[in-house]
């Protein structure tokens, strides 16, 4: 998967004057930018993979591409349980870091993902998920987002505006939601940085913890095929950490408002910290 990355040049913004650089996302979540004056630099993101999916979604729906919207949606959802699946796991061994990264580097394919994401949901909650009777279902009594994507990919079917709303809506609830029931209880811990600015034990959504928790290893990565040792930016998109509006008693967005959210940047996908 490439995607294609726009954003504000931070050497150009230290000269008081805004370029654009561009660039490809690779799978390992970062992509190298290049802007007309000739820098260069790598932009790290600190958001989940299903989360930058669904960005995607959001620019391609604001674009008229409606297939290509509905098939990164759904992709979201896989890429979201394979999250879940690695968010269970280290709640439960965090010191496997590197081990459980690697359970996904052969490429599983999507029952297997399903099942054990449905055996990771099931030890935090001790619920089936994904039923028809399940609290959380990829479904509404309007629509069922499984045969929507079985019709899409086996008959050629092209979805429509209002599907690919009403299919947004349903999977960004899901999500939202669903990242809720992974937490874990950590003490404030001297030796670990991670944690020294807590006075007092709390509860962590493990899922917005994610990405900073595996953070070090993906930057080593970055590191090992850092040509000519290029500066590396990291950047985060909150307005995608979707569960936050949950935490903070807000009313969650319909994928309509955050595609108006994503229409508002239309130039720059993001603007790094100098």
């Amino acid at each position: 998967m490439e995607i294609k990355m726009t954003g504000y040049c931070p050497y150009c913004k230290k000269e008081d004057h805004k370029q654009i650089a561009n660039g490809l996302l690779n799978n390992d979540n970062y992509s190298i930018l290049k802007c007309p004056k000739g820098h260069s630099f790598i932009v790290y993101l600190q958001n989940n993979k299903y989360e930058w999916l669904i960005r995607n979604s959001l620019n391609a729906f604001n674009d008229h591409y409606y297939l290509e919207a509905f098939m990164s949606l759904y992709q979201s959802i896989e890429q979201f349980r394979i999250s879940f699946i690695e968010a269970s796991y280290i709640k439960h061994n965090q010191a496997r870091f590197k081990h459980i990264e690697k359970m996904f580097e052969t490429n599983p394919d999507s029952t297997q993902i399903l099942g054990a994401y449905k055996s990771a949901y099931f030890l935090e909650t001790g619920e089936l998920v994904d039923l028809n009777n399940s609290r959380h279902k990829l479904s509404t009594k309007n629509m069922s987002i499984v045969p929507l994507r079985n019709k899409i990919v086996h008959q050629g079917y092209y979805p429509n505006e209002q599907e690919v709303l009403r299919a947004g809506d349903i999977i960004i609830k899901y999500i939202a939601s669903v990242e809720q029931i992974i937490k874990f209880h950590v003490d404030p811990n001297p030796m670990n940085p991670r944690l020294t600015k807590l006075m007092v034990p709390v509860d962590i959504n493990l899922m917005a913890q994610l990405p900073g928790l595996t953070e070090h290893f993906a930057i080593s990565k970055i590191q090992k095929h850092n040509p000519s040792d290029l500066d590396i930016f990291p950047f985060e998109d909150e307005t995608l950490h979707l569960s936050g509006f949950i935490s903070d008693g807000r009313k969650l967005p319909s994928f309509q408002r955050l595609a108006n959210i994503r229409k508002k940047n239309k130039f720059a996908e993001f603007e790094v910290d100098e």
